[in-house]
């Protein structure tokens, strides 16, 4: 009890950081210009932001981004393939508190994060299928360092805590921090470049823990919308999670990014 207290004091700590962060930012969300971007992905099997944690069949997960340069919405959905069942649905808020042109450090919120678990229960001697839907609050906290315009090192913190717990299965708490590179804009050819993201990442849910290391390589083409990315993660040590401790998956992508200019109105004196 003393633990998920603190915790939780932890987390409104973080979350109280984030809205005065905000509520600083007025002049940022006055900017002159709004972008909107997002990426549209189908896989043969979902990973998560948690790369530890994928559906283990085909998917969609669309990402979208609204914002400036400094405060966005950046709301992502995870959809089974088959009959478009919801997995996860992520509302996450992002403040880029310090944005330099090597530095940058970012805090996030998911309000809330959504996890949609199946499940099996016997009713009057009938088995039926149902939906936990698993709520949580997430902060995240992003730091990172660009050595040049194609290398990049940061560390990224992850902190969930439930809001409600209907779910036996559902962790009572955890967090995972990583260690994160991206090698951008690596030129295959004139028409072909290569982003390529390692990380290594240690994850501690309840009393369960482990070391493990994931990448995504990202094959895009100039002056086409279409892209190919690939997924994998790996155990170094598993501790005593349960699941797979090799997991890869391919997908295609469909991306787009729009910026938008706000007019000022004239004045007449």
């Amino acid at each position: 009890m003393t633990k998920y207290i603190s915790s939780l004091k932890i987390n409104l700590i973080i979350i109280s950081l984030v809205i005065t962060s905000i509520g600083l930012s007025q002049n940022d969300i006055e900017s002159k210009e709004f972008n909107l971007s997002g990426n549209i992905n189908v896989s043969n099997n979902g990973f998560s932001l948690i790369p530890l944690f994928s559906l283990g069949e085909p998917a969609t997960v669309i990402d979208l981004s609204f914002g400036n340069d400094r405060l966005s919405f950046d709301p992502s959905f995870s959809f089974e393939l088959n009959g478009l069942k919801p997995w996860i649905l992520d509302f996450r808020w992002n403040y880029k508190i310090i944005k330099q042109e090597k530095y940058l450090v970012n805090l996030g919120l998911f309000l809330p994060g959504l996890f949609f678990r199946n499940t099996t229960f016997e009713k009057n001697g009938d088995q039926l299928e149902g939906v936990f839907i698993w709520r949580s609050i997430v902060s995240t906290l992003n730091l990172s360092y660009s050595f040049s315009d194609k290398f990049s090192l940061g560390i990224f913190y992850f902190r969930p805590f439930p809001i409600e717990q209907i779910d036996p299965n559902q962790p009572r708490r955890g967090s995972v921090l990583s260690i994160k590179s991206s090698l951008r804009n690596l030129k295959i050819s004139e028409s072909i470049k290569i982003n390529w993201n390692p990380e290594l990442y240690f994850p501690k849910i309840d009393e369960k823990s482990g070391i493990f290391v994931a990448q995504n390589i990202l094959i895009e083409f100039k002056n086409f919308p279409l892209s190919f990315s690939s997924n994998m993660n790996k155990a170094i040590d598993f501790g005593n999670f349960t699941g797979k401790e090799f997991d890869w998956n391919v997908g295609i992508n469909y991306s787009f990014n729009n910026t938008f200019a706000k007019k000022k109105k004239n004045q007449d004196f």
